[in-house]
């Protein structure tokens, strides 16, 4: 039989694949992606923050100072604020476009919260304070449901 016509010989179940999916849950159970509740210095943090623009923009501001990272979309996330300027709820409107935005923003922010390392923290909670606190004020963000 003409082999390429039949397409090219079945894979043999590599031996190490097993041990390479046993490594990612290993992995997985050590340093978990996820938590299941808010870790201490979260909680303790979170209290303590303040969520104003004001404090959210200094903040990342020092961290991205302190991290070498491009301040960029501060810039643009203070341009968005100036846009919703108008609409009552446009800082969280803003807020969520800098947390959905391709930086830096969204990655460390979600690694500060996994790891639970206060240093890290430190930056971004009044960021997520801030969205936190407009989320239930801002009404025509919410998704509603209907029974039709």
């Amino acid at each position: 039989k003409d082999k390429d016509f039949h397409g090219p010989e079945p894979a043999v179940p590599d031996a190490d694949a097993g041990d390479a999916r046993d490594g990612r849950r290993r992995r997985r159970r050590e340093n978990p992606t996820f938590m299941t509740a808010p870790g201490t210095n979260f909680m303790t943090l979170i209290e303590e923050a303040g969520g104003s623009v004001e404090a959210v923009i200094d903040k990342l501001k020092a961290y991205a100072a302190d991290a070498a990272k491009a301040k960029l979309c501060i810039k643009e996330f203070q341009e968005e604020l100036e846009r919703y300027k108008t609409d009552p709820q446009g800082t969280t409107k803003a807020l969520l476009w800098l947390y959905s935005l391709d930086c830096w923003v969204y990655q460390d922010c979600n690694r500060a919260c996994r790891e639970d390392k206060k240093s890290l923290l430190e930056y971004f909670m009044p960021f997520i304070k801030a969205v936190l606190q407009g989320i239930p004020k801002a009404s025509d963000l919410h998704v509603g449901t209907s029974d039709a």
